[in-house]
């Protein structure tokens, strides 16, 4: 046990343990996993390896079982749709929009742009800088 763990440290600080992106904790997931490692384990050690950056519990269990069940690749499976894009001509429909009326309500200003409730959440407040 103690040679693994030492075998496992330095793995981990061959990889670096400064990285703290969700890839290299994966790959660090799926070399526990190899070891035979609980999930208990595997998720305090990437506790102390990366902090407050660090996967959540249930998604180190989800990669354990990724890994348990013969998948080796570490990245994310492609996802289906395209996240929408504020452009400028979104932006400008946005503020003429809320010229004619500004009583309009963030669900309504996605519904007639097109966009997202999240994509006009960020115009409004990081872009046409308007709180509540």
């Amino acid at each position: 046990m103690r040679f693994r763990l030492c075998l496992l440290l330095l793995v981990i600080v061959l990889l670096g343990v400064m990285e703290t992106s969700k890839y290299y904790q994966r790959v660090q997931i799926q070399f526990m996993t190899r070891l035979g490692m609980k999930g208990p384990a595997v998720h305090r050690f990437l506790m102390r390896a990366h902090g407050p950056l660090s996967l959540s519990q249930c998604t180190v269990y989800r990669w354990m079982k990724h890994f348990q069940n013969g998948h080796a690749d570490c990245r994310d499976a492609p996802r289906s749709g395209r996240p929408t894009k504020l452009t400028p001509n979104k932006l400008s429909q946005i503020r003429l929009l809320l010229n004619g009326d500004c009583t309009l309500t963030v669900k309504r200003l996605s519904t007639l742009t097109n966009l997202g409730f999240g994509t006009v959440q960020k115009a409004l407040r990081k872009c046409l800088e308007l709180h509540k």
